[in-house]
């Protein structure tokens, strides 16, 4: 297996946050307000990702795939989240050698929202593994101290 064990670090970017949280309320108090909602709330997010890549040499290909991610607020904008992405190429610049990979990530992330809740800036720290299959790699030689085999 190719890149079995790697681990994968942060990301910073920006969030689109749902209006609404996602929790349930009750048929009988529809006079409910917002403000007494609970702060927390689930977010799920599906992505297309388009990954340049670069093999050994300066030559350079693109990998097509997608992510699902998850986030759990809990409270003042703190929360957990998963993300488990996959990218695929069928041959690497026409050489008949194909790749795929998938990443699960894992970690914390704090999330401040702007204006009116709909927008939202966050920072997050992921550390997870990598594992890419289907493709070739280069055999690894182990020696002892001696160098034997």
């Amino acid at each position: 297996m190719l890149l079995q064990g790697a681990m994968a670090l942060a990301v910073i970017g920006i969030a689109a946050v749902p209006a609404a949280p996602l929790v349930a309320q009750s048929a009988t108090a529809p006079h409910t307000a917002v403000s007494s909602l609970p702060d927390y709330q689930l977010e799920v997010g599906v992505t297309w990702d388009a990954t340049l890549s670069n093999a050994t040499t300066s030559s350079k290909f693109w990998m097509q795939g997608g992510t699902v991610e998850a986030q759990g607020r809990f409270c003042c904008g703190l929360g957990l989240v998963a993300d488990v992405a996959g990218a695929h190429i069928m041959t690497i610049n026409s050489s008949g050698v194909g790749l795929d990979m998938v990443t699960a990530t894992f970690g914390p992330r704090y999330t401040w929202t702007l204006g009116r809740k709909r927008y939202g800036l966050f920072a997050q720290g992921l550390v997870g593994i990598v594992n890419g299959f289907n493709s070739v790699a280069v055999a690894r030689r182990y020696e002892n101290s001696s160098g034997v085999r």
